[in-house]
């Protein structure tokens, strides 16, 4: 059952697998949503949430969850239980730094964390690059891409680097053999690698 409302969700909240709450001016976590057993999409984006409860842990079945726009400054811990994760969307939020927590999904392909205060890519961010095909971190504030670490044949597709401050690229981008698009567009960049 796809819902849009909270109403909704009170009938029967387990037969829920989709949940629509964009732009309902939500300030808290919903408690009901505990209940919502089956939810596998979620999206409370542009609404002000800053903080999101470990409960969220317990939507095991979760595969895209959408979180844009809502003033998070961290991601929960709890959120590594969600091991069906395939879809994030944390663009536009106030985070100061790489969640860690997105190298603990397993199932995790499509990152988005445009729009957020990002200085730097962790050493690790190339496990990731084995797993994930899409990568959106335009307008944060990335100055370089070291250490830059991609495994061999990684598959990330998609990597989008647009409006940050990068002046500087990697020369060997070989361990990205799957990169069909490559967005760099307002940067710094005096010159492109050979």
């Amino acid at each position: 059952m796809r819902a849009y409302d909270l109403a909704s969700v009170r009938q029967n909240p387990s037969a829920v697998r989709e949940l629509y709450l964009s732009q309902h001016q939500l300030t808290a976590w919903p408690d009901m949503l505990e209940a919502c057993i089956n939810l596998e999409v979620l999206d409370l984006s542009h609404n002000p949430l800053p903080v999101i409860p470990p409960a969220i842990g317990k939507l095991v079945k979760l595969r895209r969850l959408k979180l844009a726009s809502t003033a998070l400054t961290q991601l929960p811990p709890a959120i590594t239980s969600l091991v069906a994760l395939e879809e994030i969307d944390i663009s536009y939020n106030a985070l100061v730094s790489w969640p860690a927590e997105l190298g603990k999904l397993p199932a995790l392909k499509r990152v988005l964390l445009a729009g957020n205060r990002i200085p730097k890519l962790p050493p690790e961010w190339g496990q990731y690059a084995n797993q994930w095909r899409e990568l959106d971190l335009q307008q944060n504030q990335l100055r370089k891409l070291f250490p830059w670490s991609p495994p061999a044949n990684a598959a990330l597709q998609i990597l989008r680097l647009n409006k940050n401050r990068l002046s500087v690229l990697p020369e060997d981008w070989s361990g990205l053999p799957e990169l069909e698009t490559l967005e760099l567009a307002r940067n710094r960049l005096a010159s492109l690698p050979a």
